[in-house]
């Protein structure tokens, strides 16, 4: 009788252990999978996608450090573009987005949060001011780090222009900024910019997000509409897809877009 060799049970285990290694998930960001870079076995893929292998080509970023940092993280400019196209195209349809415009166009004015988007009861992390000054490396004097070269002032700018920049209003012009220049008071019935921010670390009430959680600025009237229709998306030039506070905090229907175009590449590459 012809015998049929089998397999040892732990070779069989040990393999399926590996394999489920390969994909995981970041702690502080659920949606976002951390895989094996197949290019490279010093690094890894962030991606938005659970899909093993990982393409490159439309991974979020690239680390050489799970969980990764700032200083660890290579981002991709093409998932960059895909990104801010997605926004330009979908980010005056956001629930949050068209709430800060309302708020811009108030009268009596609206507690703004991340960027000027409306968040209920949701503070900024830490649990005093000195707490977050300590946490970013910052300074009560000179408001910026002896230590750091990307800290940060202590506390969110209050005025700015599309793209979040803490600049001054030149006058005659419109401010920027949901809840900036308007200190989170409405827009009188002037023009203005409200910000598409990152969520993963809003400012406090009144207060406009980090540069490098702004992914940029759309229009709007005194009326809280978007001018022509959708706002007019500007990029801001200074978001960061990884830093201290997170990696890609994207609102939900903002992440289900950006997820749906990334789905539609992997699927044309795999053809």
């Amino acid at each position: 009788m012809l015998a049929i060799s089998r397999a040892p049970r732990s070779h069989l285990f040990f393999s399926t252990t590996r394999l489920a290694r390969t994909v995981s998930t970041l702690p502080t960001s659920p949606h976002i999978y951390v895989h094996n870079n197949p290019e490279n076995s010093k690094s890894y893929l962030l991606s938005l996608l659970p899909s093993a292998p990982p393409k490159s080509d439309i991974a979020i970023a690239s680390s050489t450090a799970n969980p990764p940092t700032p200083d660890s993280t290579t981002e991709n400019p093409t998932f960059l573009d895909l990104l801010h196209d997605t926004i330009a195209e979908y980010a005056h349809e956001d629930p949050s987005v068209k709430a800060q415009a309302a708020a811009f166009a108030s009268q009596g004015g609206a507690g703004l949060g991340s960027g000027g988007a409306l968040f209920r009861g949701q503070q900024r992390k830490g649990t005093s001011a000195q707490d977050k000054r300590t946490r970013r490396g910052v300074t009560d004097t000179i408001g910026t780090s002896t230590s750091s070269p990307t800290a940060r002032p202590a506390t969110h700018p209050t005025s700015g222009s599309p793209g979040g920049g803490a600049k001054p209003v030149p006058p005659g012009q419109s401010g920027a900024g949901s809840g900036s220049v308007q200190g989170g008071m409405g827009s009188g019935g002037a023009s203005g910019f409200i910000h598409v921010s990152d969520e993963r670390n809003p400012p406090d009430w009144g207060r406009v997000a980090w540069p490098e959680d702004i992914f940029g600025s759309l229009e709007v009237t005194g009326n809280g509409e978007f001018v022509d229709g959708t706002g007019r998306y500007q990029r801001s030039g200074t978001y960061r897809t990884v830093t201290r506070d997170g990696v890609l905090g994207l609102s939900k229907y903002l992440r289900e877009k950006v997820k749906a175009r990334v789905e539609e590449l992997e699927s044309k590459m795999s053809r």
